[in-house]
C-alpha cells in the first residue's frame, strides 16, 4: 500500500455545497495535487453495502502527482455514508485530512432543484413547490428506494446533524468543517485552510479565482446536452487548463444560458422551518467541537 500514490486530503461533503470551487481553489496551490477527476467515488459503493475496487484503481487518479505535499480528491457524497465510509477512509488513508463544506440546506435545496433541472433529471416545467413535494415523498421511503432517485434528495441530505458525528469521532482534529458562506471571502477561507494544512497561504492570489459550477438553465436542450457531454468527457483536460474552461463557460453562458425562475418565497419559509431543528442540533454539535464562528443559518 505504501508504494501506491494515494490521497491524503479528501473533501467529503457536501454536494451542491461549494465543493467544486473549494476543490479548484485548493488545487491551484503548488503543494496540492488534485485528482484527475474531482469525484473519484472510490468509497461510494460502501454506502449501499458494495465492495471497494482494487486500490490500484484509486491510485490511478493520482498517477500524475509528483512530490506535492498533498494529493486531493473530492467526492461530496462521502459524508452521507456515515461511519461505514468514514471508517473505510481512515483504514485506507490513515494520515488523511478531511474537509467537509456545509451550506444552508434551504439554499442548497434550491441549488439541487436548479442543478438537476439543468441535467435533464427533472422536467423543465416542474415548479419548485412540486419538486419539494417530491422530496418529502422520497423522505418517507426506505434507503434502497431513496437511492433510485437521488435528484429528490435535497431534504434528507440536508439533515447534516444525522450524518456528521462519526466524522468527528473518527478523524478528530484531522477534520475541518467549513461553510459555503465563507467563499464570499476566498482569501480568508483559503488562508485558514492553508494554515491548518501547514501550507503557505500566500502562494496563490485567491481573489483571482472564480466561483465554479453554478446552476444555470438553458435555452436550447440539444446544445446543452452537447455541452454537458463535453464538460464531462474533457474534465481531466479542463482541470489542467482552468483559464480555458473559464473562457468556454463564459462563451456558452452568453449563447445558451437562460435566467432561472423565481423561487416561491412561501416554500422557502416552509423549508427553513423544516430544517430549523436539525440546524440547531448541528450548531450545538459544532460548538461542542470548538467552532465559534458559525453562519447565521446555524445561529437561528
Amino acid at each position: 500500500m505504501s508504494d501506491l500514490n494515494l490521497p491524503n486530503l479528501v473533501i467529503a461533503g457536501v454536494a451542491r455545497g461549494g465543493t467544486t470551487s473549494l476543490f479548484s481553489y485548493l488545487g491551484a496551490h503548488p503543494d496540492i495535487c488534485p485528482s484527475r477527476r474531482k469525484e473519484t467515488e472510490y468509497f461510494s459503493p460502501l454506502h449501499d453495502g458494495g465492495a471497494l475496487a482494487p486500490l490500484a484503481s484509486y491510485a490511478a487518479n493520482f498517477s500524475h502527482c509528483r512530490d506535492e505535499r498533498y494529493r486531493m480528491e473530492a467526492t461530496p457524497g462521502y459524508m452521507f455514508g456515515g461511519e461505514r465510509i468514514a471508517r473505510a477512509i481512515q483504514d485506507t488513508l490513515p494520515d488523511a485530512r478531511i474537509i467537509i463544506m456545509l451550506r444552508d440546506p434551504t439554499a442548497r435545496a434550491v441549488s439541487f432543484f436548479k442543478f438537476f433541472k439543468s441535467r435533464f433529471h427533472l422536467p423543465k416545467e416542474m415548479t419548485f413547490p412540486d419538486y419539494i413535494a417530491g422530496c418529502h415523498e422520497r423522505c418517507s421511503l426506505d434507503k434502497a428506494a431513496r437511492a433510485i432517485a437521488p435528484e429528490y434528495g435535497a431534504l434528507h441530505s440536508g439533515l447534516y446533524a444525522e450524518f456528521i458525528l462519526p466524522w468527528f469521532e473518527i478523524f478528530g482534529d484531522r477534520l475541518m468543517v467549513t461553510f459555503s458562506d465563507q467563499l464570499k471571502d476566498k482569501s480568508g477561507l483559503m488562508t485558514q485552510l492553508c494554515d491548518w494544512l501547514g501550507l503557505d497561504g500566500g502562494a496563490v492570489d485567491w481573489e483571482e479565482l472564480r466561483v465554479f459550477n453554478p446552476s444555470a438553465m438553458y435555452r436550447g436542450a440539444a446544445l446543452h446536452r452537447l455541452a454537458l457531454w463535453f464538460n464531462n468527457s474533457a474534465e481531466p483536460f479542463l482541470r489542467r487548463h482552468e483559464r480555458l474552461k473559464t473562457q468556454l463557460a463564459r462563451i456558452y453562458s452568453r449563447v445558451n444560458a437562460q435566467q432561472s425562475e423565481q423561487i416561491d418565497t412561501s416554500t422557502l419559509a416552509e423549508l427553513r422551518e423544516y430544517f430549523d431543528p436539525y440546524n440547531r442540533r448541528l450548531g450545538d454539535m459544532l460548538r461542542e467541537q470548538g467552532y465559534t464562528e458559525l453562519p447565521d443559518w446555524l445561529n437561528a
